[in-house]
């Protein structure tokens, strides 16, 4: 029961941490913005440059935790079959969110940036609660890999707490208000890393599929989400700089 309170405890600091240092980091380039008004558009220029690279690293750091550590373990503690059972399923786990959240923000017109901010804060706080769940599976059956997850979830909780921030500014929220949710965006995190754990110590196949629903769904939101916005934000093949710094930092870090 130790064991499950301080893994609990661990996820939901990586989530709302993460999250909260990017609500931190926007904060301060704005008000550093401010002061460099005149130069205003090349201010943005780079402030989309700073974006995109950082979510390119966490992409890259993503990627090479599914595929150098969570695939791997998967395939070795419960066999090929159950890690393609859990893989799959974790893709199209999150594809039903993303289907949901889109649905959801269609006709949203009314405070258009609010709506923005309040829709990337209710997928965010979805996307982090199979993360959790990858972060107590991994405590369940492999600590030094758990600690490498931790660490790369966290990082690449900065640049999702960045884009939650930035619409909801726009729409003219209070400052301590929008640090708050960005932050609390993060707390699924634990509540994932909890159930993570109890289902991680159920047999090697159960973990298999665990640990490969994570790394499914963490594949999905790398691919289809991470890599789309980077692109979005600033499409040069410069910010490939960052993906790269990523892949190679989370290859290290096993």
């Amino acid at each position: 029961m130790n064991n499950l309170f301080c893994t609990t405890i661990y996820g939901t600091a990586a989530g709302v941490l993460g999250t909260a240092i990017g609500g931190i980091i926007s904060a301060l380039l704005l008000f550093f913005g401010r002061r460099l008004r005149k130069f205003e558009k090349i201010d943005k220029i780079n402030k989309n440059i700073i974006y995109s690279i950082l979510y390119e690293f966490s992409g890259g750091l993503m990627m090479a935790v599914v595929t150098f550590h969570m695939l791997p373990e998967s395939i070795y503690t419960g066999g090929m079959k159950y890690t393609m059972l859990g893989l799959f399923f974790g893709l199209f786990f999150v594809f039903i969110i993303q289907k949901c959240v889109l649905k959801y923000s269609k006709g949203s017109e009314i405070k258009r940036n609010m709506s923005t901010g309040l829709l990337l804060l209710f997928g965010i706080a979805l996307h982090n609660f199979p993360e959790g769940i990858a972060i107590g599976a991994a405590f369940a059956n492999n600590t030094n890999l758990a600690w490498s997850l931790l660490t790369i979830i966290t990082i690449h909780d900065i640049p999702e707490g960045i884009s939650v921030f930035v619409p909801l500014y726009a729409s003219g929220m209070r400052l301590p208000k929008i640090l708050l949710l960005t932050a609390l965006s993060g707390l699924p995190t634990g509540f994932g890393a909890m159930l993570g754990h109890i289902a991680g110590n159920i047999g090697n196949e159960f973990n298999a599929v665990t640990l490969s629903f994570a790394a499914g769904a963490m594949l999905y939101i790398c691919v289809a989400e991470l890599a789309f916005e980077s692109k979005t934000l600033y499409n040069r093949k410069i910010i490939s700089v960052g993906y790269i710094l990523g892949l190679v930092l989370g290859i290290l870090l096993q």
